[in-house]
């Protein structure tokens, strides 16, 4: 893939977005590189640790003020929330289908598994392919 975003004939369309990626994944890098984590003195501020205050808005810690902390503090409430359903609906899905599986004992793979037992057709998956 390198090889073929640094030729010289690479349409400039095609070039514009991979520098958009790029330029993403460094901003994205460099956020995680400074969030925030316990230190071995057991606190989690660094002066050079930024706290992400949503809506693409960072702060140093160094700078952060008592609003920033609020502010903070109840993304990461939010966030732990969603993580929490999200695994919910992850360990729903799998615990149906182990069961699926036990009582459809002929079938070895879950794509065989989905079609048989929850009627899966290849319409339901149309929503998650690129570009559709």
């Amino acid at each position: 893939m390198r090889d073929q975003l640094a030729r010289d004939d690479l349409d400039p369309g095609i070039r514009a977005a991979a520098l958009d990626t790029l330029a993403q994944s460094l901003v994205t890098g460099f956020g995680e590189h400074r969030n925030p984590r316990r230190k071995r003195n057991g606190s989690l501020f660094h002066p050079h640790d930024i706290l992400k205050l949503g809506n693409g808005i960072w702060v140093w810690m160094d700078r952060a003020t008592d609003s920033d902390l609020l502010q903070w503090s109840r993304l990461s409430r939010r966030n732990r929330a969603r993580v929490d359903e999200a695994d919910s609906e992850i360990q729903d899905y799998a615990d149906q289908r182990i069961d699926a599986f036990r009582i459809h004992t002929g079938i070895k793979y879950l794509g065989e598994l989905e079609r048989v037992a929850f009627d899966w057709t290849e319409a339901d998956g149309q929503a998650h392919l690129p570009g559709l």
